[in-house]
C-alpha cells in the first residue's frame, strides 16, 4: 500500500457531522482528493466503525448509513483478518 492514504474512521465520520461544519468541510476535501487520485484505502474494520458511529452518535438511519458505506467502493478496501 505504499503511496496510499489510509482513511481513518474519524475522517469519515467527521464528513457526516453537520454539527462541526469546518471539520466536515475539511474531511470531505480530504476524502474527495483521495477518491479522485485513486490513492485512498480503508479497512473493513473502519467501515464497520463508521456505520456504528454514524447510526449511534450522529443519528443517521441505518439504511442511509449503509448508503454512505457503499460510496467507499471507490477506495481500496483492506480486509482485516
Amino acid at each position: 500500500m505504499s503511496g496510499k492514504g489510509f482513511l481513518d474512521t474519524n475522517v469519515l465520520v467527521y464528513a457526516q457531522d453537520a454539527g462541526a461544519p469546518d471539520r466536515q468541510r475539511r474531511s470531505r476535501e480530504v476524502i474527495a482528493q483521495l477518491a479522485s487520485s485513486g490513492d485512498g484505502a480503508l479497512s473493513t474494520q473502519v467501515m464497520q466503525e463508521v456505520f456504528v458511529a454514524a447510526t449511534r452518535k450522529l443519528g443517521v438511519p441505518p439504511r442511509a448509513a449503509k448508503a454512505i458505506i457503499k460510496t467507499f467502493e471507490v477506495f481500496e478496501i483492506v480486509q482485516v483478518s
